[in-house]
C-alpha cells in the first residue's frame, strides 16, 4: 500500500498568526511564500531561518535575495524577477538590483550608485595614477584635476637617518620629498625613478611633470658636498645622448655645499618627448636653510 507523507503546512498569514514552536527536526512549509523551515524545539516560526525552493535564497542579511542572470540586461529600476546577462549576479536591496559579480571583472572596476536606485559601472583608466572625478551626469576615471580645490593636502616625506650615497635612489612612488639627517661632506648624484622596478618614464606622459625635493644635511666641510649631476632612471643629465636638459635657477649650478646647513634641492622634471631614452627638461634650484 502506498504511503503518503505530508508535512505541516499553511499560508503566510497562518504561520505568522500562530507563530508556533516547531519540534526539533520538524519541517514546516509556507505554501504562499514557498519557504521551508526546520524546527529547533525552542525557536518560534518567526525567528527560524527559511530555505526557499525554486532556486531562490532567503534570509540573506541586508538583502532580500540574489538572482542569477540568464537572459536580458538589467536596468537599475528592475522589478522583482528581472534577470541579467549570463554569469552576472545581482543583489536585490530595497526592490532594486545592484550588480555584484560577473561582467564587472576588470581590475579597478567600480560599481556606484548614480541616483534613483540605479547603478553605474566605472572602468579604471589604464593610467596607474588615475583618480576618480564626478561630472554633472556621471562619474569617470580621469588623470586630470581641472579647477578643483585641494584643502590642506598632506605631503609625505621620506626621512632618512643617514647621508645620501654616492648615487642615491630617489623613488617618487615612496615620496616626492626626501630628507637626509646625517651630515655629509661628500658629493652625491640623485637617481630619480618610480621605484626599484618602476621607471619614472612609465609614470609620466609627454607634457606631464613631477617636482622632487631632496634635503641634505651638510657638515662643516662642504667643498665637495653637492650633487655633480642628476640621473633619471639611471640616465645622467651630464651626458647629452641621454636627452636630459638640466637648467639651474639664475644659471647658477652648485660648485660646493653650504657648510653646517641643510641644502634643499628642488627638481621640476618635465617629460618633453617619448624618445629613446625619453627627453626631459629639468628646472633645478637650491635653497640654504641654517
Amino acid at each position: 500500500m502506498a504511503v503518503r507523507i505530508q508535512i505541516r503546512r499553511g499560508n503566510t498569514n497562518d504561520w505568522n498568526t500562530a507563530n508556533p514552536t516547531l519540534a526539533a527536526g520538524e519541517i514546516g512549509f509556507d505554501t504562499q511564500a514557498k519557504v521551508f523551515k526546520v524546527g529547533t524545539g525552542t525557536d518560534t516560526w518567526s525567528t527560524l531561518p527559511g530555505a526557499a525552493n525554486m532556486g531562490d535564497i532567503s534570509g540573506v542579511y541586508a538583502s532580500t535575495g540574489l538572482s542569477y542572470g540568464t537572459s536580458t540586461t538589467l536596468n537599475g529600476t528592475a522589478s522583482a524577477g528581472q534577470q541579467g546577462s549570463t554569469g552576472e549576479i545581482y543583489l536585490k536591496v530595497d526592490d532594486a538590483y545592484v550588480v555584484t559579480a560577473g561582467t564587472f571583472d576588470a581590475a579597478g572596476d567600480l560599481i556606484v550608485g548614480t541616483g534613483s536606485d540605479t547603478y553605474g559601472k566605472l572602468t579604471k583608466s589604464a593610467s596607474s595614477n588615475a583618480v576618480l572625478t564626478a561630472g554633472t551626469s556621471q562619474l569617470a576615471w580621469s588623470t586630470d584635476l581641472v579647477q578643483n580645490s585641494l584643502v590642506s593636502p598632506l605631503e609625505k616625506w621620506s626621512v632618512q637617518g643617514s647621508s645620501p650615497s654616492s648615487t642615491q635612489a630617489i623613488y617618487v612612488n615612496t615620496a616626492s620629498a626626501w630628507l637626509y639627517t646625517t651630515a655629509t661632506s661628500t658629493g652625491w648624484i640623485p637617481n630619480i625613478a618610480g621605484s626599484a622596478s618602476v621607471t619614472l618614464s612609465s609614470l609620466l606622459a609627454v607634457g606631464q611633470s613631477i617636482t622632487v625635493s631632496v634635503a641634505v644635511t651638510i657638515g662643516s666641510s662642504a667643498t665637495s658636498a653637492y650633487p655633480s649631476t642628476l640621473q633619471i632612471d639611471g640616465n645622467a643629465a651630464s651626458t647629452g645622448a641621454n636627452n636630459i636638459t638640466l637648467k639651474w635657477q639664475n644659471a647658477l649650478a652648485p660648485t660646493s655645499g653650504n657648510a653646517s646647513s641643510i641644502d634643499v634641492y628642488t627638481y621640476s622634471i618635465v617629460k618633453t618627448a617619448a624618445t629613446s631614452p625619453p627627453s626631459y627638461t629639468v628646472f633645478a634650484s637650491r635653497t640654504k636653510f641654517a
